[in-house]
């Protein structure tokens, strides 16, 4: 069975498991966090998920209930958790990039969706925030997926077209799904795996880790200003110094297109908590 953990709307009523308003009843959030930590497709098959439903059931959100999940999230000590933001939105909001700053000045490492309007990701609501790494999505051909957002905003790409993962419709069903959502977790889990070794690793060195172990040069189809970086598990003595307790069971030098691009992975420290994770 995949589990996705605790789920937690924002509505201090939320007490049954029929009220669509407290539950996943679309399915985007299952499938993304069955990516990064589900227990059969999962990259890290043993973390513990939280997950923070900030769509009601029209699909209607806003910027105070967002900034209100990520305040939810920096209550506490929160080194080496990880915050997987798999939704997009246009224009600016201070408020929403300062409640992201505290959350990195906590230690806490967030990896944003770039989209999926084939536009240039930096005209994105959060896609310019220096402090989150920003995924866009690439097919099993080793190509920038038509449909995904580019540009300089990106840190990398990882596989976000035809990805198989949970199904929430019930317990042992899983779906095929495409999207810069299914890209976003594929990275959170590989920095689960990550920190696996090293729990106090800073969200910036975290980042600059996963560009610098990225397989360049391979990806076609791409944008002006676009990076040409792929997804991959580094555990080359020169590059990833004490990663080296990982399991070579688990991260096996490996990256994640095309063969592997429906590889999971896991979380055997820190919390991945996935916001926004029931967009329509």
């Amino acid at each position: 069975l995949e589990r996705v953990g605790l789920t937690i709307a924002l509505r201090s009523d939320c007490t049954s498991n029929t009220d669509r308003d407290c539950i996943d009843d679309d399915g985007h959030g299952t499938h993304v966090a069955a990516i990064a930590a589900g227990t059969k497709y999962g990259i890290a098959k043993d973390a513990k998920v939280l997950s923070i439903k900030i769509y009601d059931a029209k699909g209607k959100s806003s910027t105070s209930k967002v900034v209100k999940a990520f305040k939810h999230v920096a209550k506490n000590d929160r080194t080496g958790d990880i915050v997987n933001f798999s939704t997009e939105a246009t224009g600016r909001s201070l408020a929403v990039n300062r409640a992201i700053k505290k959350l990195t000045d906590k230690g806490v490492h967030v990896f944003l969706a770039a989209g999926n309007r084939d536009a240039d990701a930096c005209g994105g609501q959060y896609t310019r925030n220096v402090e989150v790494f920003i995924v866009g999505a690439s097919n099993n051909n080793n190509e920038r997926a038509s449909f995904s957002n580019w540009g300089k905003c990106l840190d990398l790409y990882a596989p976000g077209q035809d990805i198989l993962a949970a199904d929430y419709k019930k317990n042992d069903g899983y779906v095929v799904l495409s999207g810069t959502s299914m890209a976003a977790p594929h990275a959170a889990g590989v920095a689960a795996l990550y920190l696996e070794a090293k729990k106090s690793m800073s969200p910036q060195d975290m980042y600059k880790l996963l560009r610098d172990t990225a397989v360049s040069g391979q990806l076609t189809a791409l944008e002006t200003g676009d990076p040409n970086r792929l997804l991959r598990i580094d555990t080359s003595p020169q590059r990833s110094g004490s990663l080296q307790s990982i399991e070579s069971a688990e991260l096996s030098d490996k990256s994640f297109a095309p063969e592997s691009a429906r590889i999971g992975a896991g979380l055997a420290l820190g919390l991945i908590v996935g916001l926004a994770s029931w967009l329509p």
